[in-house]
């Protein structure tokens, strides 16, 4: 079970699917979180008297879980009082990190046939939405998001405000392999197994989105991605530095020239706790007669 454990301390997010088993999660799973969660994994062990458990779990920031169940959902809302709600909500969630929420918390609840006539005063059971994320046109190139230029050029200098990775078309944060092209996304890694890719994405895709943008913003002025001298990358994380530097590369294929950078981080960045990156930018690229 060690690489469960390197696993679990690794991951930022967490979703587990399940079937409802005796109202609440199957013994299997109740096993798994026996011999995963171990103290000092998912607890601190008091080391004095007076002392008390801390969570040990706090860079988990998304959390989620979808239980599917056989009973009617009068059952499993009224009667049984949604337990798979209650266990991630109150009693996993508090070793998780401060202020997270357990996201998508759901009873996708096998209703009986439609058919089959009702009792009086129950109501048609309602079929669970699932939820839709704005997708908007084509990413814009560097086009800001308030009143501010994109970039702005000083004699030989050229000074770009900070890029994220948000469409402005839409509103929406780009975080996801399927808002980019194909051959993109094999470059950055997508598995191809939803599971994995949800949480392995944001870094690469928001570090590649970012990047590209920049190296267009140079185009725009005359320039190439090598004119850009200086990078400040600025992480709600500093976890997601190493990634973000592998997706570099790719911009500066030669490795005896690589840009001055200063990396930061900070506590967040609008528009969304979602913008995990952002990137600001200066080059030199002279004037043209």
């Amino acid at each position: 079970m060690q690489r469960h454990v390197d696993l679990i301390r690794w991951a930022e997010g967490m979703l587990f699917v399940y079937p409802t088993w005796w109202h609440g999660p199957p013994a299997m799973l109740r096993g798994w979180f026996e011999r995963t969660w171990l103290p000092g994994v998912a607890f601190t062990v008091p080391k004095k008297k007076g002392d008390r458990e801390g969570p040990a779990m706090q860079h988990v920031r998304w959390p989620g879980c979808i239980a599917t169940s056989g009973s009617p959902w009068w059952w499993w809302l009224k009667v049984l009082g949604d337990p798979g709600r209650r266990l991630f909500t109150r009693g996993l969630r508090a070793l998780l990190a401060p202020r997270c929420k357990v996201g998508d918390v759901a009873a996708a609840v096998q209703h009986e046939p439609r058919d089959r006539p009702r009792p009086r005063g129950v109501p048609r059971p309602r079929r669970p939405r699932a939820r839709r994320h704005p997708i908007g046109g084509p990413m814009t190139n560097g086009q800001p998001l308030a009143r501010y230029a994109a970039m702005k050029r000083v004699g030989d200098l050229v000074y770009m405000s900070g890029v994220i990775a948000v469409d402005a078309a839409s509103g929406s944060v780009v975080d996801r392999f399927d808002r980019l092209p194909a051959d993109v996304r094999t470059l950055l890694g997508e598995t191809g197994e939803l599971s994995i890719d949800v949480f392995q994405a944001p870094v690469p895709v928001q570090s590649w989105v970012v990047l590209d943008r920049i190296r267009q913003l140079a185009e725009e002025a005359g320039g190439s991605m090598a004119d850009v001298s200086k990078l400040v990358p600025y992480f709600t994380d500093l976890r997601d530095y190493p990634l973000c530097a592998r997706m570099r590369r790719p911009f500066y294929p030669d490795p005896g020239e690589p840009p001055v950078s200063t990396v930061v981080e900070v506590s967040g960045m609008p528009p969304s706790r979602q913008v995990r990156i952002e990137f600001e930018a200066t080059a030199r690229i002279p004037l043209r007669p």
